[in-house]
């Protein structure tokens, strides 16, 4: 079963991410370690939760400083999964910004 991350505004036109949920965990740890981004961090897999529209402004200046650090900066340690967790973090500054522009929650499924 996947996790999906959408803008709780029930417009089917709206950007999702959607990913397994071992990758979903893979890159909240990513994020941990990138420093200070622990709302994702703690969902149960069965209920998912919510993050209000405060929240995504919140972490929104600081995924989009984080997905240009990774795209600019070589990886020492070659990880196979930081270009996929690149492509979701850019998925996922796509998806913020709809939930600050329309004043949503982030789901989270």
């Amino acid at each position: 079963m996947p996790v999906t991350l959408h803008p709780d505004s029930h417009d089917p036109g709206d950007p999702e991410v959607s990913l397994a949920w071992w990758m979903f965990h893979a890159f909240q740890d990513r994020l941990a370690a990138a420093e200070g981004f622990t709302p994702l961090i703690d969902l149960p897999e069965d209920d998912g939760g919510q993050l209000p529209p405060d929240v995504c402004a919140q972490l929104l200046p600081r995924l989009e400083a984080l997905v240009d650090r990774w795209r600019q900066k070589p990886d020492p340690q070659n990880d196979p999964l930081l270009p996929r967790h690149t492509e979701i973090a850019a998925e996922l500054v796509a998806v913020l910004r709809v939930c600050v522009a329309k004043d949503v929650e982030l789901s989270i499924w």
